[in-house]
């Protein structure tokens, strides 16, 4: 017997996943386990999770937690992503960078991802040019703000071959 939040166990009510995701997450004051299945702890996946971060990120705006809000950004940009919707997760990435350069400065670690995700977007656009652009500076930065045998400089060095190939 399956869990409905796939699908596989009867019609799926996105709205009520909401509701539910919402409940439990204000009831506990944790919002981590926002996209994922209070039944079976599966993530959601497909349109569930495409809605889910969409009303999580509108959620955000009314919300005074400017951490939230850029979390839930960050959020509905990767989930735009994985559903091949490159051009509605570029502005919102644009703007988390921006946000996180302006509070957090330019070498703070959240903003050297926020410009990782930025470059990795480019590149699933096939603008590699400006992927690599950005990933050649992630990489530097890491290099020197953390060291170059750091896990976060390896992985950026790893990136920027990634978008050479």
């Amino acid at each position: 017997r399956g869990c409905c939040c796939r699908g596989d166990a009867g019609a799926v009510h996105v709205e009520c996943l909401i509701e539910a995701a919402i409940h439990a997450s204000e009831s506990a004051g944790d919002w981590s386990q926002w996209g994922q299945c209070s039944t079976c702890h599966e993530y959601f996946t497909g349109k569930v999770q495409l809605e889910l971060a969409q009303k999580r990120f509108d959620r955000s705006h009314d919300d005074s937690d400017e951490h939230e809000h850029h979390f839930a950004m960050g959020q509905l940009a990767a989930v735009f992503c994985d559903h091949g919707r490159f051009e509605d997760a570029l502005p919102l990435e644009v703007a988390a960078l921006a946000d996180r350069t302006r509070l957090l400065g330019e070498d703070h670690p959240d903003t050297l991802t926020a410009l990782n995700n930025l470059a990795m977007t480019y590149d699933r656009m096939g603008k590699y040019a400006e992927a690599a652009e950005l990933q050649s500076k992630v990489t530097e930065t890491r290099k020197r703000t953390q060291g170059p045998e750091h896990p976060h400089t390896l992985t950026a060095m790893g990136n920027l071959a990634h978008t050479y190939n």
